[in-house]
């Protein structure tokens, strides 16, 4: 019987303890998806990769002082402001 993998929510993931998260390929291309989808212009794989990265830093600093912080876009906006965008 094949197994279906739920999808984690964004709640989901924040709970997680990100220091044990390993970002996989099939996170950066869901990634590079989103931003296909809503940020085209950066829709690059070295993109996806480092908000992924910056993602998984920020969000143990999030779910300690900010836990109803889980809208992605404001996430996202943040990762921007940390390339001077």
């Amino acid at each position: 019987m094949m197994q279906v993998k739920q999808a984690l929510s964004i709640d989901d993931i924040i709970r997680l303890n990100m220091s044990d998260y390993k970002i996989t390929e099939e996170d950066t291309q869901g990634m590079l998806n989103y931003l296909k989808h809503h940020h085209p212009e950066q829709a690059t794989q070295e993109h996806a990769l480092a908000y992924l990265e910056w993602f998984k830093a920020k969000g143990r600093e999030i779910s300690v002082n900010d836990p109803t912080n889980t809208d992605i876009e404001e996430m996202y906006q943040l990762f921007l402001g940390t390339l001077g965008q």
